[in-house]
């Protein structure tokens, strides 16, 4: 296990266990699906590749990664994300991101700014509740009954992807029903293809569900496992949640003015890394101590 990922484990409750470290967590699920097992469909047809990468997703008993989100602004923005495919040119890292899941609805997802450990959201589940941590920000604890799946998790500010929300806990809904990710009938799309991580990934371009929006997803063609999301996202006004996250976020930095009342045009990016599928998770992940 990585520094970054277990440091991420230790945000919002105590500190591991080292007993707790040797434990694996759930008995094991069935075996892949026939739509699991086989390869990647032919190639002329992103919404089989896009089902496919679900089933993967669907199959996996146990998931970690770690990630890292920027953000990019202005027009120029969209023209470079949308053309190079294979890199990430972000002026403004925000977020290093840890996710660790075990199915059917266990999951703890850390999202801290900056890396620093003073601003960060935490939704953990320990399969009975769902409990989402705002550390640093002036938000109360929340908690909720446990959601069915990863896909049905309870995120800040309306799953946005600015504040912790992300397409990638939609691929964990248990199923291939293309419906958990697409907003209507809206064209489905590959774009060019990237190595990302190593791993030769095919893109998908798609239109997503609440404040994703114009989404596109680099999905590995081995293993069929998400390694990179871009949004695309027109100008907007900020909602009063919203603002009220940033004006806490200037205070605790120090910085001067006001913070702005919309956003330009911007890109989203999240980049996961260190991928482990289906090995040993510590069975104290998912416990919550507020």
């Amino acid at each position: 296990m990585s520094d970054a990922f277990e440091s991420g484990l230790r945000i919002g409750r105590r500190p591991l266990l080292a007993a707790a470290l040797a434990s694996a967590v759930g008995a094991a699920l069935p075996p892949l699906d026939a739509l699991a097992a086989a390869g990647p469909p032919r190639r002329d047809d992103p919404r089989a590749f896009l089902r496919w990468s679900l089933a993967r997703h669907a199959a996996l008993r146990t998931y970690r990664a770690e990630g890292t989100w920027s953000l990019l602004f202005g027009k120029k923005a969209f023209r470079d994300v949308q053309e190079d495919a294979k890199t990430v040119r972000a002026n403004w890292r925000l977020d290093v991101r840890t996710v660790a899941y075990a199915a059917p609805n266990r999951f703890r997802v850390t999202s801290d700014n900056m890396g620093q450990g003073d601003l960060v959201h935490v939704y953990v589940c320990d399969g009975a509740e769902q409990v989402n941590i705002a550390e640093g920000y002036s938000t109360p604890v929340k908690r909720f009954p446990a959601p069915a799946t990863l896909a049905a998790a309870e995120t800040s500010h309306g799953n946005h992807p600015h504040f912790g929300g992300s397409v990638l806990y939609r691929f964990f809904s248990g199923g291939d029903d293309l419906a958990v990710l697409l907003d209507g009938d809206r064209p489905v799309t590959f774009g060019p293809d990237a190595t990302l991580d190593g791993e030769r990934c095919r893109t998908v371009r798609f239109f997503a569900h609440h404040s994703f929006g114009d989404t596109r997803v680099a999905i590995s063609t081995r293993d069929g496992l998400v390694r990179r999301i871009d949004y695309f996202q027109p100008a907007k006004k900020l909602s009063a949640d919203v603002m009220r996250s940033i004006e806490t976020g200037y205070k605790r930095a120090g910085t001067k003015g006001k913070p702005p009342k919309s956003l330009p045009a911007c890109v989203t990016t999240e980049l996961y890394t260190n991928i482990v599928a289906d090995g040993p998770m510590p069975g104290e992940t998912f416990r919550i101590d507020v």
